[in-house]
């Protein structure tokens, strides 16, 4: 599971943003590469602004979970826990027609295909879906070559 480790500051997104471009690009096509980014980048400022209220320098840990039949990103943190209500689906699809606190996540939401959130050990974790059929299988490393095969 490839992972990553950024700072609650707003500097760190873009680093993030390219990182989750990059980590998977190999699992998921084009668009979903997209929607993958734009949900990552809001759950993160979510965070930032959220969890964390703005403060800097605390952790965010960031891993992409490759399965068979889907991709999930994962992100943890700290901070204060989201409340139940926050996760519930507003219904709708016009970002326009959600509060001005509630449209990342309905952004989010868009982009997904699936979203879960549990709290545990005193952190957060959020876990982005992606489910796809025409993913291709998990790389696995063949021990004769040291290679990757599909």
């Amino acid at each position: 599971m490839p992972g990553t480790e950024i700072t609650s500051d707003i500097a760190a997104v873009g680093t993030l943003t390219d990182w989750v471009a990059e980590a998977a690009r190999i699992y998921l096509d084009g668009q979903s590469v997209i929607d993958l980014q734009i949900a990552a980048t809001e759950a993160v400022n979510n965070i930032i602004l959220h969890a964390y209220r703005g403060r800097p320098g605390l952790p965010i840990s960031v891993s992409l979970d490759i399965g068979d039949d889907r991709v999930a990103l994962v992100l943890r943190d700290r901070g204060e826990a989201m409340p139940p209500s926050a996760l519930e689906d507003p219904g709708g699809t016009d970002i326009r027609d959600a509060v001005e606190s509630g449209r990342g996540l309905r952004l989010i939401r868009q982009c997904v295909d699936d979203l879960s959130y549990r709290r545990r050990g005193g952190w957060n974790e959020l876990t982005l879906h992606f489910f796809r059929s025409n993913l291709p299988r998990r790389p696995s490393i063949s021990p004769s070559d040291g290679g990757t095969t599909r």
